[in-house]
């Protein structure tokens, strides 16, 4: 896994997460993907739920573990892989479930549009 994926994918989910939020006129700020899904609007965490859950209904899911373990695995990554070379070690998060959590995302987003 590289820097520039890492970095840019959880930047992609930082935005989706702050676009479903704003959707429903609410303004997320911060870097933590954690802070960011426990600040989402109702309506659009049930959204995003259903996008997950689709996911592993029709056999796409690349991983087996839940949306929270990903998002809570992935939380600070942005921040953290970004400054790396400060750092004397990064943890790696699980390629497939980023992939996962991409596509989720993108489909609570299209949900309702």
């Amino acid at each position: 896994m590289t820097i520039p994926f890492v970095v840019n994918a959880t930047f992609a989910c930082e935005l989706y997460l702050k676009a479903l939020a704003y959707r429903s006129n609410v303004n997320l700020t911060g870097h933590s993907l954690m802070s960011l899904l426990a600040a989402l609007p109702q309506g659009e965490r049930q959204h995003l739920n259903q996008a997950w859950e689709n996911l592993k209904k029709q056999g796409i899911s690349r991983s087996a573990v839940s949306m929270e373990v990903v998002v809570r695995e992935m939380s600070d990554c942005f921040v953290d892989w970004r400054y790396s070379y400060d750092k004397e070690r990064v943890t790696a998060p699980e390629t497939p479930a980023i992939y996962d959590l991409l596509d989720a995302l993108d489909a609570a987003y299209w949900l309702n549009i």
